[in-house]
Parts: structure tokens; sequence; C-alpha cells
């Protein structure tokens, strides 16, 4: 009879960190699996109803993190002091702070208003917390590729299965954590990690729709686009304005003082309109307030030249 036992349903999920553990641990255990329409017949049977659940010797304990914890100390993975525990601890509650905040977008059941949920956690929560366990772990690491420096913890196991998801959504998510992202790397260079990602049977963790991050992308673009399209019409149509008047007035022996009032007059509401269009389209999109400013500081400069 196995001393560990884990009972979950039959994807990832919460339980996959405790899996995590007990395979670079080299422990063997009981993994059991239920599926959906069976979990009713057994949910009387866990303590708080609810999964996943580890039974260790008989007794069972609920609570995910609670068994991660107890199994990170089990096979030496809490950290090797009181204090480094505490880091261990920190990171861990960051992440579940994220994991937390993803849990509203994640069952969210309206197509529509969870494409919306997840593109708003994706612009806001995500940034904010990676960059919180960017600060961590350099804090933390002493230059090491792990959380606590040069060796693994639970906690970079937490992490990498907490990124296997997100990833899943957002392939591109990592991009500006170089530490984080090689982070993983270490994760995955573990040889008894690698061998139990390689036999795992792959799982989705959740019900997002599977087109999430291509609809990301198709948004950002159509964004990109009208912002592109708007800056030409909006700041360069005073320079087009000024040029066909200046072809009109190439017949006067002078330039009008009406028409240097006009011309002066279409400059003014330019620049006035330019931080407008700067303030509407920066938030949340910095490519787009990017060329934006190039756009509209060029048509002015222009404009004004052409005066």
């Amino acid at each position: 009879m196995s001393r560990y036992k884990l009972y979950f349903f039959n994807g990832r999920g919460r339980a996959e960190v405790s899996r995590l553990i007990f395979a670079i641990a080299g422990q063997k255990y009981e993994d059991i699996r239920y599926e959906g329409s069976e979990w009713p017949s057994y949910k009387a049977k866990m303590p708080l109803r609810q999964m996943p659940v580890l039974e260790f010797e008989g007794i069972k304990l609920p609570q995910s993190l609670s068994i991660a914890r107890f199994l990170a100390k089990q096979f030496n993975l809490a950290g090797r002091d009181n204090f480094e525990q505490a880091k261990v601890d920190a990171v861990a509650d960051t992440i579940n702070d994220l994991l937390r905040k993803f849990i509203t977008p994640r069952f969210e059941k309206d197509k529509t208003k969870k494409q919306e949920l997840m593109k708003k956690f994706f612009d806001e929560k995500v940034p904010k917390y990676l960059q919180n366990l960017n600060v961590l772990g350099k804090l933390y690491s002493n230059d090491g590729p792990f959380f606590v420096g040069n060796h693994l913890t639970w906690a970079d196991l937490l992490f990498y299965d907490m990124l296997e998801t997100l990833l899943e959504i957002d392939e591109n998510c990592l991009n500006n954590y170089p530490w984080l992202k090689q982070n993983r790397a270490e994760v995955e260079k573990q040889p008894r990690i690698a061998e139990y990602l390689k036999n795992r049977v792959h799982q989705t963790t959740t019900t997002i729709l599977p087109s999430l991050s291509t609809s990301f992308a198709k948004v950002k673009t159509v964004q990109l686009a009208m912002t592109i399209i708007i800056v030409f019409v909006v700041c360069w149509t005073p320079y087009i304005v000024i040029t066909l008047i200046e072809i009109y007035s190439n017949g006067y022996l002078y330039k009008p003082l009406w028409l240097d009032g006009v011309l002066q007059i279409i400059c003014l509401t330019q620049s006035s309109l330019n931080p407008f269009i700067y303030i509407i389209f920066n938030h949340k999109r910095k490519h787009s307030s990017t060329i934006v400013l190039v756009l509209a500081r060029t048509s002015l400069q222009i404009s004004r030249r052409r005066i």
C-alpha cells in the first residue's frame, strides 16, 4: 500500500505542483484521478468536499498549497532554514495571488465576456505580478537560476506550472522577463522533471477558448491599424489643407492676411488635438502610442515649416 495518495481530477490544475514535487523527489505515489462525471460519487469522502487531497498514512489533507508545502518539507524542497523557507513562501504566495486573479476570467461562461476578461487579465494583472516575481527572484537568487539561489525549491515548480497555463494562452507573456524565462528553462533541465514531462499525458487545465491567443493578436493588429488611420486623418489633414491652399494662392503676388490666419488656426488646432490622441491611444498600447507620437510630431513640424 502506497504511503502517499493524491486525489484530483484528470488534468493538471492545482494538483500538478504536487505531482512535480513527487517527480523531482523520485517518490512513488498513487495518482488517483476522477472524471467530472465521477466526482459527485466521491465528493462526500473528501474533508472539505473539494480537491486536491493528499492522503498520507491514511489521513487526508486538503488545500493545494498546504499539500505542496508538506511534500516540499518531506523531500527537502522547502528551503534550508527558516528564513529561506519564508522567502520560498513569499514567492509561492505571490504566485497564488496571481492564480486567484485568474479565477474570474477562467470560469466565465459567456465567450465574449470571457475574452474581454482574459485580455484585461493579461494586459493588467499578468505584467504586474510577473514583475513582482522578477523582483523577488533577483532579490533572493544570489545570481543563481532559482528563486532562492542555486538549489531548486517547490516555489520554482509552482511558478513553472503556473506559467505553463499562461503560456498556453499568451506565448509572449514572458518576453520581457529574461530571468523568469531562464528559471523555467532550468526547471525543465532537471532530469527527473524532463522525464516526467516527456511521459505525462497532456491535459489542458482549463476550458479557455483555444483560439484566445490568436484573438489577442488579431485585436492588437486591428487596434494598431485604427491608430495609424486616425493619426493620418487627424494629424496629416492640416498638411494637406495647407498644401492645397498654397497651390491656390500661387496666383497671388502676395499671401493675404486672412490666409495666414487660416494656416495659424489649422496648426493650433492640430497642436491641441495631438495630446488628446496620444492620451487615448497610450492606455495599454505602448507601440500604438509611439507611432502616434512620431507621426503627430512630424506632421506638426512639417505644418509649421509650411507657414
